[in-house]
């Protein structure tokens, strides 16, 4: 996400985490396959913030850093998502029945149906999925429930809350600032969870333990005890940006480049030899990892971790259609005239 990545994952996601995210790849096509895109002259350049999977496509949804939302159409291309001309998206998620929630400057929208709908007027910056709910996050950096439609009361001193996990238990993990917090009820009883050093990021394990990144080492909170323990030290003495599981080995991305943690031993992941701007990794369960390469404007895939299959990403034309204010009073007039 952008300014939150949701680390639960329902099945990145699935991420959004998701952040969990129920999200699964299905019909994954062939990586021969992966690799062809179509010879069209890309006609914008894309700087990615987050991309995450839905049962709908082969490939991610894009949200590219000046606040559009790319839906792909297949072969390598995508398309801009029209949610109005003047909506700038902040972040996105993608919900277990397939509806994308989008957080912009002009408020919450959900897509069902391909119809766009306003949930709210007012501006707001990130999303977080967990299992029954919406956690929104407004212009302020404050976090609302969008079930109980009520704020959620987490003792941060103001901090926006960066990101978020769910323990398999049910506790809720945040970290706002470097300091984390956790609760089994997320409208009440938010307490510190202390740690020595400063934290960078959360992530879920597959064992479903909490991981904390300081800038030297992967903290495990372990549960029943209420303590920390070294999980991982870092590959370059530097935070890791994200970090994920995939095939019994543990990939992390830092400063644009991919590791893999395999017998004790960190080491490089030629993804590409072009490749040298690596953002955002993500997995389809056990089947495939996705990373972004934004120097080349590239999607790579890999099967097994070694071998990578790259997709340059073309953007189809905009085209015309209704912004979301124009299609929910066009669904609001249906349903008055069929009642009628």
């Amino acid at each position: 996400m952008s300014q939150i990545y949701l680390q639960q994952e329902k099945a990145f996601i699935s991420l959004l985490a998701a952040v969990g995210v129920g999200l699964v790849l299905l019909g994954m096509i062939p990586l021969a396959q992966l690799g062809r895109s179509l010879q069209t002259r890309p006609i914008a350049r894309v700087q990615s913030v987050e991309f995450a999977l839905s049962s709908r496509h082969d490939y991610p949804y894009i949200l590219t850093d000046s606040g559009q939302l790319l839906e792909p159409l297949g072969e390598g291309q995508w398309r801009v998502v029209d949610v109005g001309q003047t909506t700038h998206i902040q972040d996105f998620v993608i919900d277990d029945r397939a509806h994308i929630w989008i957080a912009a400057d002009e408020g919450l929208f959900i897509e069902q149906s391909h119809v766009w709908e306003v949930v709210n007027p007012a501006p707001t910056r990130g999303l977080i999925q967990l299992t029954d709910d919406i956690v929104v996050v407004d212009h302020q950096g404050q976090p609302y429930s969008v079930q109980h439609e009520t704020p959620l009361n987490i003792p941060a001193g103001g901090t926006p809350i960066a990101e978020w996990v769910t323990l398999p238990s049910q506790r809720h993990v945040i970290l706002a600032g470097e300091k984390l917090y956790h609760s089994s009820n997320i409208l009440e009883s938010w307490q510190p969870l202390e740690t020595v050093d400063p934290i960078a990021h959360i992530w879920l394990s597959e064992q479903g333990k909490l991981w904390a990144g300081t800038r030297h080492e992967i903290l495990e909170w372990d549960e029943p005890t209420q303590t920390w323990k070294p999980s991982l030290p870092n590959a370059v003495n530097q935070p890791f940006d994200m970090l994920k599981q995939f095939q019994g080995a543990t990939y992390a991305l830092v400063s644009g480049k991919l590791f893999r943690y395999t017998d004790s031993t960190w080491a490089e992941v030629a993804v590409s030899a072009e490749a040298h701007d690596l953002t955002h990794l993500i997995a389809d369960g056990e089947t495939t990892l996705w990373v972004m390469d934004r120097s080349e404007m590239k999607l790579f895939a890999s099967q097994d971790g070694t071998n990578w299959e790259g997709v340059s990403i073309v953007i189809q034309p905009e085209t015309t259609s209704p912004n979301p204010q124009q299609q929910l009073e066009r669904r609001t007039s249906q349903q008055v005239s069929n009642s009628g």
